[in-house]
């Protein structure tokens, strides 16, 4: 009985995705007695799962609004998700001064709450 040192190599054969495992594949190469032996072993490479970051706001002429979210990882992957909007006067018009509604748009995505907002003046009322 005789032992040889392989050389061995790999590569990722198959890249992960966020949904999909991936696969790594070892040769092992010897040459004995003038011929060559080779094996391979492989191995899972487990998905990335998603990255979401921060969502991209859009806001509408009547105040609706959507958060996107963009996958890190793969930037095909888009989630675009509508977001419930509320409002209220953060400050009161008086006769001279504009005041201030605020809208607030909220959204849940993977379990984390986002936020945003979008002021839009209201008019001075002037004087009676």
């Amino acid at each position: 009985m005789e032992t040889v040192n392989a050389a061995v190599t790999n590569e990722v054969t198959t890249a992960a995705t966020c949904e999909v495992d991936g696969v790594r594949t070892y040769t092992a190469k010897v040459t004995f007695e003038g011929k060559e032996y080779t094996d391979t072993k492989t191995e899972v490479i487990p998905a990335t799962g998603h990255a979401y970051g921060e969502p991209v706001w859009k806001w509408n002429d009547d105040f609706t609004a959507s958060a996107t979210f963009t996958c890190g990882n793969d930037d095909s992957h888009v989630e675009k998700v509508n977001a419930a909007v509320t409002n209220e006067v953060t400050t009161e018009a008086t006769c001279e001064a504009d005041g201030v509604r605020t809208y607030t748009a909220k959204v849940t995505f993977e379990g984390k709450d986002y936020t945003d907002t979008k002021t839009e003046p209201i008019a001075a009322t002037g004087h009676a």
